[in-house]
């Protein structure tokens, strides 16, 4: 019974690696979000990923940098938006806030840091590309 308990251990050890490793990258389809032009800095878009049923936020922060979430609060699921006042991203339900550099729960019941969408800027247009997604991870 210990032997078999191993061989089924070892079995699906090459499939949990990526999650005991921390983040995880998703493959998922390249998708076009927004001309830069038409996102001025210390702005929001909203868009869905990877599909109609995944909402999303981009945020084209004041230094210039470009970051995107899965805009769905990891406390209950509430809309997530960017508060270009606070320069956070706000969960209006129960006063959950991220830091809109790494997407980790910075106030309130959020445990876990929202989903970074990847993206990609070519010839002024600002693709989605992929998804990472930390497993098991907890304020630091």
């Amino acid at each position: 019974m210990v032997l078999a308990g191993i061989t089924m251990s070892a079995a699906t050890l090459p499939f949990s690696a990526g999650t005991l490793m921390g983040k995880t990258k998703e493959a998922m389809p390249r998708v076009k979000i927004i001309d830069l032009k038409d996102l001025p800095k210390g702005e929001s878009f909203v868009f869905n990923y990877p599909d109609d049923s995944q909402p999303a936020v981009l945020v084209h922060m004041k230094n210039g940098q470009l970051k995107a979430y899965n805009n769905k609060c990891t406390h209950l699921q509430c809309g997530v938006f960017w508060s270009s006042e606070e320069e956070k991203l706000v969960c209006p339900c129960h006063h959950g806030f991220f830091s809109v550099e790494t997407g980790h729960p910075i106030a309130g019941p959020p445990q876990r840091e929202l989903p970074l969408i990847e993206l990609e800027v070519k010839s002024g247009t600002v693709y989605a590309v992929g998804r990472k997604v930390r497993h098991g991870a907890e304020r630091a």
